[in-house]
């Protein structure tokens, strides 16, 4: 069968793996839609059949995690009696479960603009910081929301050389101490 007849039912995540792998590689803008089909061994047209653009095959890799992100704190707000350590815990789990994307956001920020992401990215920044000092918070606490967060985030990047069994309880222990929880710190 010819590249360009190609279409099995797994040629859409196939495209969306294959993307992901070169928006790794090189960053989502200087992925080209043809590289993509190369890599693979489609036609661009077999691309567009699926993706009309690079902005929506793009879409299809990072909603996903926009969506987990936002059950996350949909959930936390919902259960504010749950424990920061869980909180954190469940953060975590989200940014590992969705690496890849975040992998790739790290390597090339402005795809956060071509998948109409930014204002997302904001609320989810003020949503988080609500769950652990409320709506008001001062600069201290919220200097300190974003460098704990920050922390987190980077924490994920260590599984590719770490056991995500001693990374995760490390990191939720320095998140809480960058927040103070235990000590209570971050109240003030």
């Amino acid at each position: 069968m010819s590249a360009s007849r190609r279409q099995s039912p797994d040629t859409k995540a196939e495209i969306q793996a294959v993307a992901l792998e070169l928006f790794i590689e090189q960053g989502f803008t200087a992925t080209s839609l043809q590289q993509i089909a190369d890599r693979i061994g489609v036609t661009k047209a077999a691309l567009y059949y699926h993706f009309p653009s690079k902005a929506d095959l793009a879409r299809s890799i990072f909603l996903p995690w926009k969506d987990d992100l936002d059950a996350f704190l949909d959930e936390a707000e919902a259960h504010p009696e749950r424990s920061p350590r869980e909180l954190i815990g469940d953060a975590f789990d989200v940014l590992v479960r969705h690496r890849g994307a975040f992998t790739a956001m790290m390597v090339d920020g402005s795809i956060i603009r071509h998948v109409d992401l930014i204002a997302w990215t904001g609320e989810w920044a003020t949503r988080l910081q609500g769950l652990f000092v409320g709506p008001n918070p001062s600069i201290y606490q919220q200097t300190r929301v974003a460098i704990a967060f920050g922390g987190l985030n980077d924490a994920v990047f260590l599984l590719a050389q770490l056991p995500e069994e001693e990374v995760r309880p490390a990191a939720i222990d320095a998140v809480c101490g960058a927040l103070g929880i235990e000590t209570g710190e971050l109240d003030n």
